[in-house]
Order: C-alpha cells, then structure tokens, then sequence
C-alpha cells in the first residue's frame, strides 16, 4: 500500500480473510479483505458541474452535506511477493441510495483511475474530491485538502526539527513548531476574492523544572489579496510574537500568561497587535458529566458532609 500510494494507513481485517502457506514464504497466497473507517461528505465529491446542471433537490443538498460513515474496502489476492490490490469505496449507511451524489460514487467504483485517485485523497486528507479536479469548484474541498495535508507535513516537519535541534544541542527542553496554512474568501460575485497563505515558525522552551515555558515565534504571509486592498500583498512578522507561561501549580491547571501577538489582516492590509496578562485554568475532562463528577469533587463533597456530621 505504501508503494502504491505512498504513505501508511491502518485498515482492519476482515472476517474470512485467508493467508494460504504453500511451502516457501514466497509462495504464500493471500486472499484477503481489509477496511479503513473514516467519516466524509459527498458535497466534496460534486464539482460546479454538477450543482449547476445535476438537479439536485434541497433534500439531496442536504443530504450530501452531512458526513456519514465512509468505508475504503481493500482486496488483496495472489502471491505475497507481489498480491494483486484492487480497492471499493461503500457508504455503509445506504441512506444515500437514488442520490445525485450517490450514483456519482457509484460510477467512481466502476473506474479504476478514478476511483485510486479518491481512495488517495479519502486516505490521506479525509475526503472526496470532484474526479474533474478541484480547480473552480465552489465546495471547501481544495482548501481542506490543501490545509490536511500540509498539516501532516507541518507536524513531521516540526517533530523532525525538533529531534535535529535536540541532538545538535544537548537540550530536550526545545522544541520548534513549524505551520503553514492556506485561506481563501470570496463574496457571491466573486469581486473581492482572496486567496493568501501563512507560514509559521515558532521555538518553545522550557525553564524551572518546566514551571515557565517561553514562545517565540514570526510569521509570513503572502498571496492574492481581496479588490479592495492596495499595496505589495506580502507581510513578514520577524518574531514578532511571544507567549510567557509560567505555571502557579505543578499540575499545570492554573497559569500566568503574558502575550504579544501580531496578526496580518488582509482586508486592511496591516498588522492588528494583541498584547495580555492574565491567569488561566485548564482542566481536560472526555464529557461534561467528568467535569462536574471528578474525584476531587467527590471528595470535597465527602469531607464536607464529615465535618456537618460532626459539628
């Protein structure tokens, strides 16, 4: 899968799956079913043609908007060495059946170029896009697809800098984050389009036992700019920004923050600066009933209802 399409996912095996030992290990034949769950629109998988000319009714519209579960069925038969991979995308849900969209993905499945290359983008940013390609299409498939992926590469890339950096140094207290993100805007009549991209680069450290933690960082944005602005289009924002942590309790819930920050406003064309103090409470809980119902908190409730009784 790998050679195929050049990264790694995990898929689950499928019951009745079977791996036949034939003597030697190259001889071993594969007959084999995996599945890779993700959730995903079907409004991404329709270009401008086909909202335009498809006849979609409100409820198909609708329809197509809402992710739903979205299974990549993986089939690999033949020898280990070199198995035979063929790949089916189905929407276990069926409650798309009759749908404009529905038959499109249909007819996808029964196209091998096209369905490897939605089985691509379903696999590495998480959702369809249009077979006709995503330029000119009015969905948020090319935004989303160019953000997902180069948040994969942003999060490798800064993991490796930060490993480099690390060893060069002596120092596992640093670490560098490094973002790029692409944003787009356009009104109905598409008079005042944008379409701009930020690169980030920050450095975060650590001191006190981890108690204060330092972040530097500058940005530089760059692109097409809306109708309505004037000047060079580019801004660059040499560490211009830093966050100060310093935390008043070892669990780290309650912190002083200071800040600086300076955000490029494409509409007006200048930098907008922030600049704080204040004292911050985090907590991570997975739902609100564990927020309200925690251990400290029943132990609070029993220590007071102790002292009522003795009193």
């Amino acid at each position: 899968l790998k050679q195929l399409l050049g990264f790694n996912r995990k898929f689950s095996l499928n019951s009745g799956s079977q791996i036949s030992f034939n003597g030697a290990m190259s001889q071993t034949h594969l007959a084999v079913n995996a599945t890779y769950a993700l959730r995903a629109r079907l409004y991404d998988l329709l270009s401008d043609l086909d909202l335009k000319q498809g006849g979609l009714s409100e409820s198909e519209t609708r329809d197509a908007k809402n992710p739903q579960n979205v299974n990549v069925l993986l089939h690999m038969n033949g020898l280990l060495q070199k198995p035979d991979l063929t790949f089916n995308i189905e929407l276990p849900e069926k409650r798309s059946i009759g749908t404009y969209a529905n038959t499109k993905l249909d007819r996808i499945n029964q196209n091998d170029r096209d369905l490897l290359d939605e089985v691509g983008a379903l696999l590495l940013v998480g959702t369809f896009i249009p077979p006709e390609g995503v330029t000119g299409t009015t969905n948020a498939a090319q935004t989303g697809a160019i953000n997902n992926f180069s948040e994969l590469l942003s999060t490798t890339a800064s993991t490796q800098l930060t490993n480099i950096m690390n060893k060069l140094l002596g120092e596992r207290n640093l670490s560098i984050e490094l973002k790029y993100k692409n944003y787009s805007l356009s009104d109905v009549n598409n008079t005042s389009a944008l379409n701009r991209n930020t690169v980030t680069v920050g450095i975060s450290k650590k001191y006190l036992n981890d108690r204060l933690v330092l972040d530097l960082g500058s940005k530089y944005d760059w692109g097409k700019q809306s109708s309505s602005s004037s000047g060079t289009g580019n801004n660059f924002n040499l560490a211009g920004d830093f966050r100060v942590q310093y935390l008043l309790t070892e669990d780290g819930r309650l912190r002083l923050n200071a800040f600086h920050t300076s955000d490029y406003d494409v509409l007006y064309d200048q930098n907008i600066t922030r600049n704080g103090v204040g004292i911050s409470w985090r907590k991570s809980f997975n739902n609100f009933s564990e927020f309200i119902h925690s251990k400290n908190y029943q132990k609070n409730n029993q220590k007071k209802d102790t002292s009522v009784i003795n009193k």
